[in-house]
């Protein structure tokens, strides 16, 4: 008597063979073929801004390895007139990096000037005054920097902020300008500060924006109301552009 396979038996022999075969054909179905045109899956892209309103990174604590020799007194070398330094001496003056989009202003375009507003604890508070001669826009902030009446470069760290003096929040959107309107920089510093025997700041130099020219900013007279008394050490902290709160000159 001849004996049957049980179905049982026979569904898991098609079953053994059923699989292999299907995953054969999902492989092959995964094969390129010629003149096959479906696009691949879409992935989703970020775009990354090309520009930032947040302040730069700051220069760091100032070392007395980064002073000048002549840093303690004036050596016996003739001094090269602010006003006679080239672009490349400015350039190389500039310590802190610009940052922030939306600056059009040119050095041509706007005068540069300080103020000094007020002092309290060591602080000294004061803006940059920027006076525009014809319409333009000034944003985030510019690079700095300052030379000492010694000629000697001053190195000072630099950190910017995105407040104010108050501690409100300021940002660095663009402040456009009309000709004859200004804007301001709100600046404050601490630390190391010019004495009698000490060299100060002769000159700010200023970066308006990534790529423009250095602008040549003279200080006022020692001594007088808006006199910065920017050292080596000194701790400069600038804030980003603000619309004018009545400093500008009549």
């Amino acid at each position: 008597m001849t004996r049957r396979p049980s179905p049982a038996l026979i569904a898991i022999i098609c079953l053994g063979l059923l699989v292999p075969a299907l995953g054969i054909v999902l492989v092959l179905d995964r094969v390129p073929r010629a003149g096959d045109t479906t696009s691949p899956p879409h992935t989703s892209t970020t775009t990354v801004p090309t520009g930032s309103n947040d302040p730069p990174t700051g220069t760091g604590p100032v070392h007395e390895r980064d002073y000048p020799e002549s840093w303690d007194q004036p050596d016996d070398s003739p001094v090269t007139p602010d006003a006679d330094l080239l672009q490349p001496d400015l350039v190389t003056l500039v310590q802190s990096e610009p940052a922030g989009t939306g600056t059009t202003c040119t050095p041509e375009q706007v005068t540069l000037s300080f103020r000094v507003v007020d002092a309290a604890a060591g602080t000294i508070f004061g803006y940059l005054v920027a006076e525009a001669a014809e319409p333009c826009a000034l944003a985030g902030w510019p690079g700095l920097g300052a030379r000492g009446e010694w000629g000697d470069p001053l190195p000072m760290q630099i950190d910017p902020e995105a407040r104010g003096w108050d501690g409100t929040t300021l940002d660095g959107a663009p402040v456009p300008l009309a000709a004859g309107e200004c804007a301001l920089l709100p600046l404050r510093w601490t630390g190391e500060r010019a004495g009698a025997l000490s060299q100060a700041a002769s000159s700010a130099v200023v970066l308006l924006s990534e790529g423009s020219p250095a602008v040549l900013v003279p200080n006022a007279p020692r001594g007088t109301v808006d006199w910065v008394d920017w050292t080596i050490a000194t701790h400069l902290y600038p804030g980003p552009w603000q619309p004018d709160q009545g400093l500008c000159p009549p």
